[in-house]
């Protein structure tokens, strides 16, 4: 039995090593909350950087935005940093890459289906 649990326990830590946890948001990953970085980007609800919104530092990624975060990014505001977009989970699926700060992504289109946007679609990020 002790060795069954150990093994379900090193089964439940790897899987949310891997960002594949419903529980929580991670920690800094608050809506509305926390400072703009000097070096990072900020995501927001709404369009013009409005909204409730969360900041990551440059260097932080998620492959997994949990309940709340995941196809809810309207606008982002970089800071002196490279932001990598991803369609899916686990930095999979069509991305995108910005370097400037995007008001409305409404007005950004997916390059592989131009009917589509960005808005409301990012289910995984990368900031460099």
């Amino acid at each position: 039995m002790y060795r069954y649990l150990l093994m379900l326990s090193v089964f439940i830590v790897a899987l949310t090593s891997f960002g594949f946890s419903q529980g929580p948001p991670p920690p800094g990953l608050v809506w509305g909350r926390g400072a703009r970085p000097r070096r990072g980007a900020c995501f927001y609800r709404d369009v013009d950087f409005s909204g409730d919104y969360f900041c990551m530092k440059a260097g932080q990624s998620y492959g997994f935005l949990p309940p709340g975060f995941n196809d809810k990014i309207t606008s982002v505001q970089t800071f002196h940093a490279r932001v990598v977009f991803f369609n899916d989970h686990d930095f999979t699926g069509v991305s995108a890459e910005t370097r400037r700060s995007r008001s409305n992504l409404k007005a950004w289109r997916l390059p592989n289906n131009p009917r589509k946007t960005w808005n409301d679609r990012i289910s995984s990020i990368q900031v460099q």
